[in-house]
């Protein structure tokens, strides 16, 4: 009984999680998509896989708008540190999060 109790919890949120990020995906304007996949043969699987969004355009004549973007507050980096040096200001950010392309640089200065 405690199995299912846990099982049907689970599933709970996991589909309220799903839900808030389908609904966090649907206010990205065709204007502000940042494509999250632009390897070849792109699918809505690896889009997600990713943990992006995937959605085909308001307007099919828009042009090249990518259907697997980026969510809303996406943030592959934080801020490591930071310093000035000569009046000039120097920041060190670290991935947090992976962006899902290859060769991601883990530490920028």
């Amino acid at each position: 009984m405690l199995a299912l109790k846990l099982f049907l919890l689970l599933a709970f949120i996991n589909g309220f999680l799903c839900h808030n990020n389908h609904s966090k995906c649907v206010i990205v304007s065709d204007n502000d998509r940042i494509d999250c996949h632009p390897d070849a043969f792109p699918n809505e699987q690896k889009c997600i896989d990713r943990g992006c969004c995937h959605r085909p355009s308001d307007n099919p004549s828009a042009g090249d708008v990518p259907y697997c973007y980026f969510p809303p507050g996406y943030a592959g980096y934080e801020i490591k540190a930071a310093s000035s040096i000569r009046n000039n200001l120097v920041y060190e950010l670290r991935r947090i999060r992976p962006s899902g392309l290859p060769d991601d640089i883990q530490l920028i200065r």
